[in-house]
Formats: structure tokens, C-alpha cells, sequence
């Protein structure tokens, strides 16, 4: 899933979305190769001039979620115990 279609499933998450508000946010989404993608399209379904997710969209948009989160987390504490490392370095050398 790229992140196009991960920030298009997102919008719909949400709550339903009209077609003017995706227009709004994917001018050209009608003619989009990544978002008129076949595989993509059964993610999501279009009724009375609103998007809503289907359960295979939910699914989709949830474990790229949690993939985000077990991504990003670790890094965050990484580069945080290497902030607080140099911090320390940078207090022991300095004369106060």
C-alpha cells in the first residue's frame, strides 16, 4: 500500500466522505493509477456520494497502523536515549 492510498483509506476511516471532499484532498483521484488500482478499489465502495471502508479496507488501514507504530516507536526511544547520551557527554565536559 503506498502512502496515497494509506492517507485516502485514512480519510474514509474516519468517518464516510463525500466525493467532493476527496476531490478536495486527490484532485485527479478518478484518474489516479494508484488509486484506480483494482486491488485498491475492493478496500473501499461508493454509495449515495459518499466513500465508506469496507472490512477489508478497516483491515488494511488497521495493520498498516500498527506497522507505522512498531516502526516509529523504537526509532523515537532510540533517538531519544541518544539525545540524552550526548546531552550527558556534552554536561560531564563542559566547566560550569
Amino acid at each position: 500500500m503506498t502512502l496515497k492510498q494509506y492517507k485516502f483509506l485514512k480519510m474514509i476511516y474516519r468517518h464516510g466522505v463525500s466525493h467532493s471532499r476527496i476531490e478536495k484532498h486527490f484532485p485527479a483521484y478518478r484518474n489516479d493509477p494508484e488509486l484506480c488500482d483494482s486491488s485498491f478499489q475492493t478496500l473501499f465502495y461508493s454509495r449515495d456520494g459518499m466513500f465508506f471502508i469496507s472490512v477489508q479496507g478497516k483491515e488494511a488501514y488497521e495493520k498498516r497502523r500498527i506497522e507505522n507504530f512498531r516502526f516509529r516507536f523504537p526509532v523515537f526511544i532510540s533517538l531519544l536515549a541518544f539525545a540524552l547520551s550526548v546531552f550527558s557527554i556534552v554536561l560531564q565536559y563542559a566547566n560550569f
